[in-house]
């Protein structure tokens, strides 16, 4: 039984696929590999949930969501394929979609998705890890040149090969933190961490 909080995750799927016939299609609901977001639709009486707090792009979600998707297709991989999907869209929209059947069926999955509305986190060892990831990938494409710019534009001499381990440094004793605005990507205020920058 699907519990009243969850009713409004309930999905159909509705891609068609071509017989072989001359314009015939015929009616697809369950996906073969992987769901596409825009072939999924709300639906009071479908046959998939998508899983809450999972579903994020490169527009929308947190870090919380990203976090709940890798980790719940990772606990539960041994169902991939056959009662669950990654779902894909436009924009990076990356989500999961499960058989209201294997919900059903599941009580560790009903244990997970249900305790979503009680903390909407899986794991947030696994968040953390995720932030930190998201840090080093952005330090390697924007953070590092942008403060190396900012530190020259103070005059503040610097050395490259230690500078991230400065830059931590700088951020613990200031108390600033990367501010995770969206599921891919941090933001640092570096012109305020410059300012107050100890060599």
């Amino acid at each position: 039984m699907i519990p009243a909080q969850l009713k409004e995750y309930l999905r159909s799927y509705s891609s068609y696929k071509h017989t072989g016939e001359p314009c015939i299609w015929e009616y697809v609901y369950t996906p073969e590999i992987s769901a596409y977001y825009g072939d999924i639709k709300q639906d009071d009486n479908g046959k998939f949930i998508e899983v809450p707090y999972s579903t994020y792009s490169d527009y929308s979600g947190c870090t919380v969501e990203r976090s709940n998707c890798r980790t719940f297709l990772d606990m539960f991989k041994e169902y991939d394929e056959i009662s669950m999907w990654e779902i894909y869209g436009g924009y990076g929209t990356t989500g999961c979609l499960i058989t209201v059947e294997l919900y059903e069926s599941n009580d560790e999955i009903q244990d997970v998705i249900n305790g979503l509305f009680d903390y909407p986190c899986i794991d947030d060892e696994d968040m953390s890890e995720l932030e930190m990831e998201i840090e080093s990938e952005d330090w390697d494409s924007w953070i590092k040149s942008d403060l190396m710019r900012e530190l020259e534009s103070a005059g503040i001499e610097y050395d490259e090969d230690t500078l991230w381990d400065d830059f931590r440094k700088n951020c613990d004793s200031q108390n600033v933190y990367p501010l995770f605005e969206t599921a891919i990507s941090c933001w640092y205020d570096l012109d305020e961490i410059v300012k107050d920058w100890q060599s």
